[in-house]
């Protein structure tokens, strides 16, 4: 267990803190192999929070920013059209159903595939949702569920590729100026692209 004193900054930028101000944490280290050893700094005092859990849930932490960028791009929901506060919250509590019934969705396909949920691509499986399930009217619940059945036997289909040993350098976006932060960002126009969006 150690102590990790308030750094001047922060003490400076929190004048509600006390100056002897302190925070409860543990280091643990990992073998992952002969050669790597992850350090993980957590404040999580409980007995279940074990090395090998911790571990797991940070080699799982890439799965968040994955359904993050699902819910702003594939979803739109970084376009709120909304006026005012009340119909932004009701656009933004529908956007939040919606990811939610395609994750269902996508994870009832991959139960049909026999494959993790993860597997299954999100914008995929949006597409074949929109395609069948949102493109028509159904007035009876038999003629939905026939609907919906035959959306599933397209989706579990909807799988990511199988890249195995491919590695990308990571990219990450330039922070855009306070002025411009609730713009879209443009796709980089190829040179060799006929028809640039």
């Amino acid at each position: 267990m150690h102590v990790r004193r308030s750094p001047r900054a922060t003490l400076h930028n929190h004048s509600d803190l006390p100056p002897d101000a302190a925070l409860d944490v543990r280091l643990h280290e990992i073998a992952i192999n002969d050669e790597l050893t992850l350090y993980l700094v957590t404040d999580l005092m409980d007995e279940q929070d074990t090395p090998a859990a911790l571990s797991d849930a940070y080699r799982r932490r890439y799965d968040i920013e994955i359904d993050i960028c699902n819910m702003k791009v594939v979803l739109d929901m970084e376009t709120i059209r909304a006026k005012s506060l009340d119909m932004f919250q009701k656009e933004l509590l529908a956007s939040v159903v919606t990811y939610n019934l395609v994750t269902q969705f996508r994870r009832q396909a991959a139960e049909l595939a026999e494959l993790p949920h993860r597997r299954m691509s999100f914008k995929r499986t949006w597409t074949t949702f929109c395609t069948f399930l949102l493109s028509a009217m159904y007035t009876d619940a038999k003629s939905w569920r026939e609907r919906y059945c035959l959306a599933l036997s397209y989706a579990m289909h909807d799988k990511l590729p199988n890249r195995p040993g491919r590695s990308y350098e990571h990219e990450a976006y330039s922070r855009r100026p306070k002025s411009a932060q609730f713009k879209k960002r443009k796709r980089k126009r190829d040179p060799t692209d006929e028809n640039p969006v």
